[in-house]
């Protein structure tokens, strides 16, 4: 009968939300968009899911600036530019001006650039002495294909890739 009203074993609707979302928040930091699209395909009302959502923001267990912060630094150190970045964040659930913010602040121009350079070098290094030697042009658009699918920006790529290859 407990569950037809709502609650199970003495806890609130509030309080079952609570426990599903910290359940959730087990394995790995989630948004709070993530936790609230979990909560609504669990069917919680959404002013109950809000409670507990407010629940474990207050005791800490749900941060989306420690979150967005750790998640950027993991984008950056895979080599991800500044597009994919974005959109990556995006995808996660965090808000577009959190995720505007973090980015400014974690990922100068400069940062950028020194990850793009990275990949670029690491691509550079895959692509056999021979194609370098025979068809310059061709082994560079592909260090450039690496660098456009991690997001970096034209510009950025432009300027890692300049005089390549003469190297």
């Amino acid at each position: 009968m407990g569950d037809l009203l709502g609650k199970t074993d003495g806890l609130t609707e509030t309080d079952n939300a609570f426990e599903k979302g910290l359940t959730f928040l087990e394995r790995r930091d989630r948004t709070v968009a993530e936790v609230r699209e979990r909560l609504a395909k669990l069917r919680f009302e959404k002013d109950v899911a809000d409670a507990a959502i407010a629940k474990l923001e207050e005791l800490g267990y749900l941060n989306d600036a420690v979150f967005a912060r750790r998640y950027l630094r993991m984008l950056i150190g895979k080599g991800h530019g500044r597009l994919r970045v974005v959109q990556e964040m995006r995808n996660k659930g965090f808000a577009g001006e959190l995720a505007r913010q973090t980015i400014d602040e974690l990922y100068s121009d400069e940062a950028e650039e020194e990850a793009a350079r990275a990949v670029a070098d690491r691509r550079r290094r895959e692509i056999p002495a021979a194609l370098w030697e025979q068809e310059p042009q061709k082994a560079e658009e592909k260090v450039i294909r690496r660098l456009v699918s991690r997001g970096f920006p034209y510009a950025v790529v432009r300027k890692v890739t300049e005089g390549m290859r003469h190297v």
